[in-house]
């Protein structure tokens, strides 16, 4: 892209906020939940087989979860994790009942004999409860349980932040994915079950009840488990990638919205064209692309997305950008989750702008195939006024730690950066594709992510992207000027910077812009002041001007 205008511009600047990190507090239950402990670190899951039975009218949850796991250290203890709400009734391994001791949702089960490193062990956890009920999902996540139109039951669950043992017994760590599962879903035979991967059957049990067999064949977030409830109506389907691979699409909706359902979703087919020319094919093609009608906005679950936009355009309805875009926002950005966030994952909550970022940049890159330059420019310049500067992205690891808003277009806006940069688009995409490819199924540390980058680019730039994921402020250009031999000479500086901040700016001196006589200059600011001698008696107007980044700047009074 060529530059846009992303700065606070004007001579008059606006008052710098800058918001001071408020020392963070996190209780024990934050600590037992996102830390790689001992009883964590000691194990890896490789598979789960769920099986569960949701009752609407008491609104529980109860069931088994067989967890299969490798030791990779010598232990006698494993952590796990169920919410307090949620009653653990036993775990069982080699025919024998292992004890556990709570600690908040952390579960500690203590085995007769030591699991030596390399081993392969099976437990089977039993479990009942009323699950934690989400107060605003899937911000203030849990499980939500609401009627339709007509009365009917309509449940689900959206986790993110919350953690996956809200309503189910599991490792619940960011860092640890299982390699595949097994989902049994069991609902009342008047309702259908959709969780995620691939469905195998549909059995009813003969007490009223049916078990919707799902199978998922690829790595999972423990939050993307999903499940939902309620009278839908199903259609489907198929895509075919441009390295010929065919995957299923399937949409599970009210019936009252089938026919709207069947008009509005065509328009994801080009959404799934648009991401697999830039990233490539949609990476769970085994097991579908599903869309459930939801009653909250919408959540990346993998290959289960949940969809609750109403069937509008923009986001339910609205159009913050006023560009008067025809395709619907929850599509597009849980759509880019599956690339980024399900597919390369971050190792930890304090990863989540990963996630957010280049999901949010992804849709500007949709936007420029679909609408031209110019739009996604606009587009673009559209996400400043959302940025908060409340805290930093990049949080702290091993607390969970949960992010400030800004990871989606603060984060954003860092990409574009560097995009500019770089001013090779081939080289851009083809980074984005490499990331891809490097930590395919995986998930990954900021610093890891970072130094692959700075690896494959050539060139170091943490300097960029810690200013912006660990400063909660902004960036600031402070010019001075002094009178050397009756010529203005401009001093200029960063404050509020991350150690090496370098990004550069361009500046003209000319009231009225840049001309051929006075061109805009590009100059390279540091921590420590830098000169130039502009050769003029007096400054007209100072502008500053056309670099694609987030700071404000100010001109200080003159300085003999």
């Amino acid at each position: 892209m060529k530059r846009i205008l992303f700065l606070f511009i004007g001579v008059l600047m606006p008052i710098l906020a800058q918001s001071q990190e408020k020392k963070a507090l996190f209780s024990r239950e934050d600590t037992l939940l996102g830390w790689n402990g001992p009883e964590r670190a000691c194990y890896d899951v490789r598979y789960y087989h769920l099986k569960v039975d949701v009752v609407p009218d008491r609104r529980t949850i109860s069931g088994t979860n067989q967890m299969e796991f490798t030791v990779l250290k010598k232990t006698a203890t494993i952590q796990i994790d169920l919410a307090i709400g949620m009653g653990l009734q036993k775990v069982e391994w080699n025919g024998k009942i292992i004890p556990a001791k709570r600690q908040e949702r952390a579960l500690f089960l203590n085995f007769p004999d030591s699991l030596l490193p390399g081993s392969n062990h099976t437990i089977l956890i039993h479990f009942t409860g009323l699950p934690a009920q989400a107060k605003n999902a899937p911000w203030e996540g849990g499980v939500v349980w609401t009627k339709d139109s007509d009365g009917f039951h309509w449940a689900g669950s959206a986790v993110q932040t919350e953690g996956a043992s809200l309503w189910w017994p599991c490792k619940d760590q960011w860092l640890d994915r299982t390699d595949s599962m097994s989902i049994d879903l069991s609902v009342p035979s008047a309702y259908v079950g959709v969780s995620n991967g691939k469905l195998e059957g549909a059995n009813p049990r003969g007490d009223g009840f049916t078990t919707y067999r799902w199978k998922v064949t690829y790595p999972i977030n423990h939050y993307n488990v999903t499940f939902n409830l309620g009278r839908f109506a199903h259609f489907s389907d198929e895509v075919t990638c441009s390295s010929g691979l065919t995957y299923s699409l399937d949409y599970y909706v009210m019936p009252e919205n089938l026919k709207r359902a069947k008009r509005h979703f065509v328009q994801l087919k080009d959404m799934l064209k648009v991401y697999d020319n830039i990233l490539g094919c949609y990476p769970f093609a085994r097991d579908g692309y599903k869309l459930i009608e939801t009653p909250y906005a919408g959540m990346e679950h993998q290959s289960a997305i949940s969809y609750g936009n109403q069937y509008k355009i923009g986001y339910l309805g609205a159009d913050p950008t006023n560009l008067g875009l025809e395709f619907d926002f929850i599509l597009l950005h849980e759509t880019a989750h599956e690339y980024w966030g399900n597919h390369v994952s971050g190792a930890d909550i304090a990863d989540m702008w990963i996630h957010e970022a280049f999901g949010t940049y992804m849709e500007a890159l949709y936007i420029e195939k679909q609408y031209g330059e110019d739009i996604a420019y606009q587009y673009i310049d559209s996400w400043r006024t959302r940025i908060k500067n409340d805290k930093p992205m990049l949080g702290k690891r091993g607390l969970n730690d949960k992010p400030s808003q800004d990871v989606y277009y603060k984060g954003a806006f860092v990409i574009q950066t560097l995009r500019d940069l770089l001013n090779d688009n081939d080289k851009f995409l083809g980074l984005l594709k490499a990331l891809q490819k490097e930590f395919s199924y995986k998930t990954v540390k900021t610093e890891t992510l970072l130094s692959f980058m700075n690896e494959y680019l050539g060139e170091e730039y943490d300097w960029l992207f810690y200013q912006y994921l660990k400063i909660p402020g902004v960036p600031v250009l402070v010019f001075q000027q002094k009178m050397v031999d009756g010529q203005v000479v401009l001093r200029y500086r960063w404050e509020n910077i991350y150690p090496g901040f370098r990004l550069p700016a361009f500046v003209n001196l000319n009231g009225e812009g840049p001309t051929e006589t006075m061109p805009w200059k590009k100059i390279v600011p540091e921590s420590e002041w830098k000169e130039w001698n502009t050769g003029l008696p007096a400054v007209d107007i100072l502008n500053v001007d056309e670099f694609s980044g987030y700071f404000i700047w100010r001109n200080e009074a003159d300085k003999d």
